[in-house]
């Protein structure tokens, strides 16, 4: 399995919101997650990124444990996440914004081959690489928010 979850409970202080959740996503394989809102779609997706503290169970990616690390740990596990509002660096510029993107890698050919097909793929952020992402519309947040996950070329 690429990903599994098992019994997994998480929530924000004393809100419950995940209660022996489990989960198991094959490699190469798509899942969604549907649900009305306040379901947890999205602490689930942030507790597996290690921004919602786990209170129990077990998370694995990739063969990894990574139930109680922290996010910068899983991401070098090769997880990537596009969060919702796009949460860009607003005073940063484009580049720059993908660049952090990267920042686990270590093959500079790599990663000025990839910023390259992020420009090919979304065109505008070749036009605006320069300026601060803060002045972009929210359509070309959003491609950098993408773009930028792409960047450090998730498993």
């Amino acid at each position: 399995m690429m990903l599994q979850l098992n019994q997994v409970n998480a929530g924000y202080g004393n809100v419950k919101v995940l209660n022996d959740l489990t989960l198991d996503v094959e490699k190469g394989k798509i899942v969604a997650i549907v649900g009305p809102n306040g379901a947890g779609k999205t602490t689930t997706l942030r507790t597996i990124c290690g921004l919602v503290k786990i209170t129990q169970g077990d998370i694995h990616f990739d063969g990894h444990k990574i139930s109680g690390l922290p996010s910068d740990k899983i991401v070098r596990y090769g997880l990537a996440h596009c969060p919702e509002g796009r949460q860009i660096w607003p005073k940063m510029t484009v580049l720059e914004n993908l660049q952090l993107g990267a920042f686990t890698r270590k093959d500079k050919d790599g990663i000025f081959a990839d910023m390259e097909n992020m420009f090919h793929t979304f065109h505008i952020l070749r036009e605006r690489q320069n300026q601060l992402a803060e002045s972009l519309s929210g359509g070309e947040q959003q491609a950098l928010a993408v773009a930028r996950a792409l960047m450090l070329r998730p498993k």
